[in-house]
């Protein structure tokens, strides 16, 4: 534990990704990186807003302090995930990432317009293209 005498906060994040060597990586990572991290994966755009809504097999889950979206996705895409969170008062506040590489101009202006807290630009993992930075 980094600091003992500190109360520490359970971070819940919920990964919408659709590709299993992709979600192995992010799994990884946050699994090396803070166990104060709890991962929640779903594999397409309906089970995501599912998911936030707390609807059907979710209506238990722990509202997610932030979701990783992957640029494609199947059943509702990234930019109407985005839209649906950013568009609902009480769902708005939740911040998005896009996880994804290359991003074009075009992809990175509209998610700022949907208000992603971030778009990756490069590799998505420093190991593939040397550059993958996420800020929050």
């Amino acid at each position: 534990m980094k600091n003992p005498g500190r109360a520490y906060k359970v971070t819940d994040i919920l990964l919408v990704e659709d590709s299993a060597k992709d979600i192995r990586l992010v799994q990884d990572a946050f699994y090396y990186a803070d166990s104060l991290i709890r991962l929640y994966v779903v594999q397409d755009g309906a089970e995501a807003m599912a998911f936030v809504r707390n609807e059907g097999n979710y209506a238990h889950v722990p509202r997610p302090n932030v979701v990783l979206l992957d640029l494609n996705l199947p059943k509702i895409d990234r930019y109407g995930v985005q839209s649906e969170i950013k568009g609902g008062d009480n769902l708005k506040s939740i911040p998005t990432v896009v996880l994804t590489a290359p991003l074009s101009e075009a992809d990175i202006v509209k998610s700022y317009e949907l208000h992603c807290v971030s778009a990756e630009v490069g590799g998505w993992w420093p190991y593939e293209q040397g550059n993958a930075e996420v800020s929050l």
